[in-house]
């Protein structure tokens, strides 16, 4: 049996008495799959190239948007630097898969969670 009312529910309708902050989302998403994993060999630059491709997007984009990332099983150099930028709010959405469920796969995940247009 549920006791009291879902503080959420109310959030919305009265903020001024709770202050539960909701993400209402952009009307555009910026998504994106990375697979890195290891920083040798073949993907060295790997982890360069991807800080330079979501800053390239944040510093040249002027529309309002949201950025989501589906890691698809990196090592941990890749995953700590993405939620450094989930804490610091660049990326809002951040999907961590422990194995590579290849691109389609994450695909399906990602598409329909995807808020924006």
């Amino acid at each position: 049996m549920r006791v009291g009312h879902n503080p959420q529910k109310l959030a919305r309708s009265t903020s001024k008495v709770f202050n539960i902050p909701v993400k209402v989302p952009e009307s555009l998403t910026f998504c994106t799959i990375t697979y890195i994993p290891n920083l040798v060999g073949y993907y060295q630059y790997s982890l360069d190239v991807l800080k330079l491709s979501i800053s390239s997007v944040v510093k040249n984009t002027d529309a309002t948007f949201d950025i989501m990332v589906f890691d698809n099983g990196s090592c941990k150099e890749v995953i700590d630097y993405l939620q450094e930028l989930k804490s610091s709010d660049v990326i809002q959405w951040l999907f961590l898969s422990s194995k590579n469920m290849k691109k389609g796969g994450a695909w399906n995940m990602m598409f329909p969670s995807a808020r924006g247009e």
